[in-house]
């Protein structure tokens, strides 16, 4: 099975990122951990065979470009699609990114009836964001495994929320009526994944960097040695 992997994350702009990190870090040093986060993510997610990557940006697109990938060097600029996050919450933003791409595979499927063609479409969507750097090549070689069983995928996110989800068409019900950022957002996904009678599959729980007590996850990764507290 092919996967593409839709990357949400924030184009930085200081004192819009990592702000609850504040004011324990700087707002600079905010700003740097999360450029620092997404840079990390993406260049180990680059690695993983089998994996389209598409980045999501909530901003602005050439902000983000200019901060965040053109300081890794040539090979990443231009190396993923870029689009524009909607309006609304988490979820239409999340469920916008996954709609977009089965819509595209239906009309490229369509388009293409040769099986030549059709081979090659994506099969799969992983969303990720850029706070858990903890999403390695294993972790997504497991996740690719399950979903090819399952109709859901979920990496639980250690503090009620989730790093991963993976799916093998559109689900939007997945998305709607929950209180993104709160210790509630597994237990309700799970509630509608028995509503709508799918299937699903828990990963192992990561941890993600959202406030203070969290960097001390990153201890021991030199990439992130300047934002100890």
């Amino acid at each position: 099975m092919n996967f593409s992997l839709l990357v949400m994350s924030k184009s930085p702009v200081l004192g819009y990122v990592k702000t609850r990190m504040q004011p324990r870090l700087s707002q600079q040093k905010s700003l740097q951990l999360h450029i620092a986060l997404t840079q990390y993510c993406l260049k180990q997610w680059s690695t993983v065979d089998g994996l389209s990557i598409q980045l999501w940006v909530g901003g602005d697109i050439e902000n983000f470009q200019s901060q965040v990938l053109s300081p890794m060097g040539d090979e990443f600029v231009g190396k993923y699609g870029i689009y524009s996050q909607p309006e609304g919450d988490l979820g239409k933003k999340m469920s916008f990114a996954v709609t977009s791409v089965f819509n595209k595979n239906s009309t490229d499927v369509e388009a293409n009836t040769q099986s030549k063609h059709t081979q090659n479409q994506q099969e799969g969507v992983f969303l990720v964001g850029t706070d858990c750097p903890f999403i390695d090549e294993k972790y997504l070689a497991l996740a690719k495994s399950e979903l090819e069983k399952t109709d859901v995928v979920i990496g639980p996110a250690t503090d009620g929320g989730y790093v991963l989800i993976g799916m093998k068409k559109s689900y939007p019900a997945l998305f709607d009526n929950i209180l993104w950022g709160s210790s509630s957002v597994l237990k309700k996904t799970q509630s509608i994944i028995l509503q709508e009678n799918l299937q699903s599959v828990l990963l192992p729980p990561l941890p993600d960097i959202d406030v203070v007590g969290d960097l001390e996850h990153l201890d021991g990764y030199e990439e992130f040695s300047i934002f100890k507290v």
